[in-house]
């Protein structure tokens, strides 16, 4: 209980990972602070968005209760004194499915639809930072300019797990997510869970996820594209499990 209260007047950053559910979670997000001590990192424009908020007046982000949106980790060392991270995970193959239709419904890369790529093109591409080991990649603030595409390693995926186990309060599963729910009010402190409105849902489905699936049992040298990412969703989905169970007793 002492762990909680102190948790509500610390800074908390949702590290907003593509595809895992993040913009249905808004309103109980928002629901839980001061509109006025909000900032929201622009994931159109994540990187000038990013800068913009580490170059305002310390008078300024010292103020900040909740920092959220599409962005690297790391953010913490710009805001108070321990500040915490929460993220919500989404299981590797099904987030890259939804994010290869996600980004043919939205033609955000219009080369994607001109040449009307498949996955393993659409891979080999490295337009979309977060199709390549994407989960990873956030959480050790490794963008294409520090690891190119196909690049991410094993010991990137242990770094984020080290992150994970040292700056992030809880972390949700967004296969489970009204549990998910359940734990971030419980471990954040937050006092309201209002109904949850499905954002951002992708209508278009080129490719199904048994699709994906059995394109990298077919294809081991594409696996480098998802591997550190599966690392991770395991670590998150074993720390999940012992985080529900303690909940429930």
């Amino acid at each position: 209980m002492l762990l909680n209260l102190f948790l509500k007047t610390i800074p908390h950053i949702f590290l907003h990972i593509h595809k895992s559910g993040g913009t249905s979670l808004m309103n109980s997000i928002d629901a839980n602070y001061p509109k006025k001590k909000i900032h929201i990192i622009d994931g159109a424009d994540y990187r000038n968005s990013y800068d913009n908020f580490k170059n305002q007046p310390w008078d300024y982000r010292k103020k900040i209760d909740l920092l959220r949106g599409h962005h690297f980790f790391g953010s913490h060392q710009f805001l108070r004194k321990d500040a915490v991270y929460f993220t919500m995970v989404r299981e590797p193959l099904a987030r890259l499915c939804s994010l290869y239709n996600y980004l043919r419904e939205i033609d955000l890369y219009s080369t994607i639809n001109k040449q009307d790529m498949d996955l393993k093109q659409f891979l080999d591409s490295g337009l979309a930072m977060a199709a390549d080991n994407g989960i990873t990649r956030l959480l050790t603030a490794n963008d294409f300019d520090k690891v190119p595409n196909g690049m991410i390693k094993e010991s990137h995926a242990l770094e984020a797990i080290q992150n994970l186990e040292k700056h992030f309060a809880v972390i949700g599963i967004t296969e489970r997510f009204e549990e998910s729910l359940s734990l971030f009010k419980y471990k954040l402190g937050w006092k309201v869970l209002p109904q949850v409105k499905a954002d951002n849902k992708t209508r278009v489905k080129l490719m199904e996820v048994k699709q994906v699936q059995s394109f990298f049992e077919n294809n081991d040298d594409y696996c480098k594209y998802i591997h550190a990412d599966v690392m991770v969703y395991r670590y998150v989905y074993k720390q999940f499990q012992k985080a529900i169970k303690s909940l429930n007793t």
